[in-house]
Order: C-alpha cells, then sequence, then structure tokens
C-alpha cells in the first residue's frame, strides 16, 4: 500500500500567517480563528491539521469536504459546505491557485539560487539572477537566460541542430550555427530537454514559459510569452508559437509554421499547416476540432 501523500511542516503555521504570506484575496473566512495549519495533503489522505483544498462545487465539494480529515479547506465560490462543521474554510476564487501559492509559501525550495556542480555552463552564457540548473545540464556559450528560469536535470540548451546542404558528391554539408538560443525571465525547462540555438537566426523563448520533460524545440523557433509546452513535444526548425499557446504531450509542430494566439495543439498531433489564433486542432495531420478542451 502506498504511504499517504501527507506532508508535514516543521512547525504549525498561524492560518493568518499563511494567508498573508500567499497575498491573494479571501472572499469568506469561516472557522476558528486561530487556526493553524500543520501539513499539506489531498483530500482524500489528509489528516488533522492538513491543509487541503476542494475543486468541486455545490453539493458535490460538501460530499468530498464531509469525507476529509483535513482541518482547512481552500473551497470555491460555490461549494456547499455543513453548516455545522467546526473546521475552518476559506472561500477563495480559484482553490488548486490558491492551494499552489499556499504550498510554495509553506515549502521554500531549500536548494536556493544555483547551479548544481555537474552542470556545464559554458564561457560566454549569460545567466541571469535567480536562475537554478539542474544536474548534468549543458549550457552552451551563445546562450542568454532570463532572471528566475529553471533549468531540468540533463538538458542541452544552446548546442547545434540538424540541417544540411550537400556538397559535389551528395555528402552533408551541415550548416554553421551562428545564432543564439535566448530565453526570457520566469521561464520553466524540464529534464532532458533539448534547445537548439539558431543558424543566422536566434531561437527565442518568450517569458513565463513552461515547457516540459523531453521537449526538442529546434533552430530558429520563436516561442512567444506564456506558451506550455507539454512532455515530448517537438518544434521543428523555424517554427513559431505565438504568445499563450499550448502544445500536448507528444505533438510535433513542422518547420516554418505558425501556430496562432491562444491556439491549442492537442496530445499527439502532427501539425502541417499554420494554425489561426485561439483555434483548437487535433490529429494526424492536425484540423479543427471545436469541441476540444483546453489541456
Amino acid at each position: 500500500m502506498a504511504a499517504p501523500a501527507l506532508h508535514p511542516l516543521p512547525e504549525p503555521v498561524a492560518l493568518d500567517e499563511l494567508i498573508a504570506r500567499v497575498g491573494e484575496p479571501v472572499l469568506e473566512r469561516r472557522g476558528p480563528p486561530d487556526a493553524t495549519v500543520t501539513s499539506v495533503a489531498p483530500l482524500s489522505s489528509a489528516a488533522p491539521g492538513a491543509l487541503a483544498f476542494c475543486k468541486a462545487a455545490g453539493a458535490r465539494a460538501g460530499g468530498l469536504i464531509a469525507s476529509s480529515r483535513a482541518t482547512v479547506f481552500a473551497i470555491g465560490e460555490t461549494a456547499e459546505i455543513d453548516a455545522a462543521d467546526r473546521r475552518c474554510f476559506l472561500r477563495v476564487a480559484d482553490p488548486a491557485r490558491w492551494f499552489v501559492r499556499a504550498v510554495t509559501a509553506l515549502f521554500p525550495d531549500a536548494s536556493g539560487h544555483a547551479s548544481h556542480p555537474t552542470a556545464c555552463i559554458e564561457p560566454g552564457a549569460t545567466v541571469g539572477p535567480g536562475c537554478r540548473i539542474g544536474a548534468g545540464a549543458f549550457i552552451g556559450a551563445r546562450v542568454t537566460l532570463g532572471r528566475d528560469c529553471v533549468i531540468g536535470p540533463n538538458c542541452s540548451l544552446g548546442d547545434v541542430g540538424l540541417a544540411i546542404e550537400r556538397d559535389e558528391a551528395g555528402n552533408p554539408l551541415p550548416y554553421p550555427h551562428l545564432g543564439r538560443l535566448v530565453v526570457g525571465d520566469g521561464v520553466h525547462i524540464g529534464a532532458n530537454c533539448v534547445l537548439v540555438r539558431g543558424i543566422l537566426e536566434d531561437t527565442q523563448i518568450g517569458d513565463r514559459c513552461q515547457i516540459g520533460n523531453m521537449v526538442n524545440i529546434g533552430h530558429n523557433c520563436a516561442v512567444g510569452d506564456a506558451c506550455w509546452i507539454s512532455s515530448a513535444a517537438v518544434l521543428c526548425g523555424s517554427a513559431t508559437l505565438e504568445d499563450g499557446v499550448m502544445i500536448g504531450a507528444g505533438a510535433t509542430v513542422n518547420n516554418h509554421v505558425t501556430i496562432g494566439a491562444g491556439a491549442v495543439v492537442g496530445i499527439g498531433s502532427v501539425v502541417t499547416k499554420s494554425v489561426a489564433p485561439g483555434r483548437r486542432v487535433f490529429g494526424v495531420p492536425a484540423k479543427t476540432l471545436p469541441t476540444m478542451r483546453p489541456l
């Protein structure tokens, strides 16, 4: 049997203090004024003293909360709770978001902002303040990282990609990669990713992008701000993602294709033609699918 997903704190934290640390408005607070939090956990495995959250609405939320042993709950605006329940309830705009911020405040990253001793950062690379570089990662000389980036273990950033012409005998003639890889602020790149520097132009990753594990981004790609690229996705050379694009796990975007702002590409899709802003596409080849939910 798996161990309970219960994460204790070194010492209890007063709920008033936690609310102040989170910094997001609480629409309604109900329960003992002196409540404390001693752990965080899912609803299903929480123990007394735990902070949990419930995204469900209405009576369904009430049932889930009643079956939980947690003491403090972040709940939504429409969650129904038993008037006789004397535990503590925080009604917030988005319970999951509030919980994530609370856990981040309760469990600050003890590793600090640093590079793992086994990371290789070549002379000439620019690494902004607050960045963390994981074990075995390679950061090439033509790479610029903005502020507060997280680079996962075993990533390769700024090496060359596969681009060739042919010589007179038909043998491969690789393109020199003279461009850079420029990564914006607050970018999270998962483990085992490959981001290739540009050939003549730069490969660019915008601010606040979230990139999953084992993603490959080719030379000259341009990724806008706040894009979300799931695990094992591939962006072929010179692909463009405008702001706020979501790419599902295992999807491939062909070279020179543009995905418009806010568009969504479904899991495992192969995108061979440009996608208009806001569209949701799925399949091989990818086609518009109006009924597809956001990832």
